[in-house]
């Protein structure tokens, strides 16, 4: 009975990260979606180079993060429903 206990909080816990990481890539994409925004807006908010160049950096570095990440879970995925949400 012990095993089963674990195998399930296992596979809670497995599940939650996935749900997180759900979330974490839910928030980069909108964060990306705003930074895109401003670089369309570029010549009506007038920004520094420099501060359009780390906000360009910023979104490239978000969007690493992000495949990084989905790289990462996909690997640990046992089910072929896991691996095919991340490979969308």
């Amino acid at each position: 009975m012990d095993l089963i206990n674990i195998k399930e909080k296992l596979y809670s816990i497995e599940k939650e990260k996935v749900e997180l990481l759900c979330k974490s890539i839910k928030f980069s994409t909108k964060l990306m979606s705003k930074i895109i925004s401003i670089f369309e807006n570029y010549e009506k908010l007038r920004f520094a180079e420099n501060e359009l160049l780390l906000k360009i950096k910023i979104f490239l570095k978000i969007t690493r993060l992000v495949v990084q990440n989905s790289k990462s879970a996909m690997e640990s995925c046992k089910s072929e429903n896991e691996k095919n949400f991340f490979t969308m």
